[in-house]
């Protein structure tokens, strides 16, 4: 079991055994260069997988939501504008 997101607590769990999905021959796009191009060259297969790093429902104390410290906004200068990095998209 290794932790998904780690911020001092473990948020969400993966256990590869139980919660890792393999879909082998599924369809691909050409231009992922993964895909094992088809001969007509309109497709392919590639393998996927999927995780699952959900709860349970109903929740139990193991996986209870992180809660954050109340933080007062109006103490702080918050810019309206984009970063320099963003504005070139």
């Amino acid at each position: 079991m290794i932790p998904l997101i780690s911020t001092g607590q473990k948020l969400s769990r993966f256990t590869a055994d139980t919660d890792l999905i393999i879909l082998k021959d599924q369809r691909g796009h050409i231009l992922n260069p993964m895909v094992r191009i088809d001969p007509d060259g309109r497709g392919g297969g590639v393998t996927k997988m999927g995780l699952d790093a959900t709860a349970p429902v109903p929740r139990t104390s193991r996986f209870e939501r992180v809660s954050f410290k109340e933080v007062d906004l109006k103490k702080y200068k918050i810019k309206n504008e984009l970063p320099r990095a963003l504005k070139a998209w």
